[in-house]
């Protein structure tokens, strides 16, 4: 009897040890903050803007996420008509047609995507991007370049840094914090992003929704069913819509105004390499990670950013830094 008592406590102790090393191993669960950044709201057509505000403002820890992915992996094919209703529906690009992109079957590639500008950290950004030699993409808010000479010249000098930074497009609005209706009506919706595409002088149709991981591709369409329109909409319109695979997650600081990160750049460092590792990302080989300018508004943040880049990119020869107009699928525009 002690025997099988001793050879079953032995089990046990090995099925804990090895649990607790997965977790330190993939660095994605286990601490409450994390948690606090994986729930979400379940979104149904009862759902109020205000249930949603309540739902938000209980999360110590803020997230992009407001409506939750879609659950199912099956996709809408995507639709090759670049206009809705027979006219264009958003500003012809200056640029030549982006060239086309092969992916290297022996690289992993890296999108590092900021989103929420220009704020305050929307320079710092850019600025450790342009010294490290890596690509990033801001999904700038159209609203936001109206504050002022300063954001509108942030916006400027993003959009003269293509191609390794690429300006794109998270909507005029930001859906003012009403997203049930902003999605509700579709068509509005729409008018919003075009209406950032030209107060903010975005050359590619790349967009980022506001609040939802959703993907319009040539591949096709993956999105929550609440955004589905307005996903059709800009597919027809030629837009490709780009969700993340990992999310940087941020909070108000506790010593002054703005938001400051989360995890550690050491903490960032890791989940990046095991979800690469693991092929836990929307493509093969690509990691689309999202941040918002606003965690890097002060240098001790900013300078966990650059640790982030400078070790991956120290580490991993194999990795590539680039912008989602090379992500896999992305639209040609």
């Amino acid at each position: 009897m002690s025997g099988m008592y001793l050879k079953t406590l032995r089990n046990g102790i090995l099925v804990m040890a090895a649990a607790c090393f997965i977790t330190l191993q993939y660095g994605c669960k286990g601490s409450d903050a994390d948690k606090n950044t994986r729930d979400s709201l379940v979104i149904t057509d009862n759902t109020t803007d205000a249930a949603i505000k309540a739902h938000l403002d209980s999360q110590t820890v803020k997230s992009e996420t407001v409506i939750p992915p879609a659950d199912s992996a099956d996709t809408t094919p995507a639709n090759a008509v670049h206009s809705v209703n027979g006219e264009e529906t958003s500003p012809q690009s200056k640029l030549p047609p982006a060239a086309d992109f092969v992916q290297d079957t022996t690289k992993k590639y890296i999108y590092l995507t900021f989103d929420d500008g220009p704020q305050p950290g929307t320079m710092n950004v850019y600025h450790i991007l342009k010294k490290l030699g890596v690509k990033g993409t801001f999904f700038m808010v159209g609203l936001h370049a109206t504050y002022g000479k300063t954001m509108r010249e942030t916006v400027d000098t993003v959009r003269d840094g293509y191609p390794d930074i690429l300006l794109a497009n998270h909507s005029y609005t930001h859906a003012n914090g009403r997203y049930m209706s902003f999605y509700h009506h579709h068509e509005k919706c729409f008018e919003d992003f075009m209406k950032a595409q030209k107060t903010l002088g975005v050359e590619r149709k790349y967009i980022r929704l506001p609040g939802n991981s959703g993907w319009v591709l040539s591949s096709g369409i993956k999105a929550h069913d609440l955004v589905r329109p307005v996903c059709k909409l800009l597919d027809s319109a030629g837009y490709s819509v780009f969700g993340w695979d990992l999310e940087w997650s941020f909070k108000r600081d506790p010593s002054g105004s703005g938001s400051v990160p989360v995890q550690s750049a050491d903490r960032m460092i890791r989940m990046m390499e095991n979800a690469l590792a693991g092929h836990h990302t929307h493509k093969r080989n690509a990691l689309v990670l999202l941040t918002h300018d606003r965690m890097f508004h002060r240098n001790n943040y900013a300078d966990s950013l650059y640790k982030v880049i400078d070790v991956l990119k120290t580490r991993h020869p194999e990795y590539v830094f680039e912008t989602v107009e090379n992500y896999p699928g992305a639209k040609r525009n």
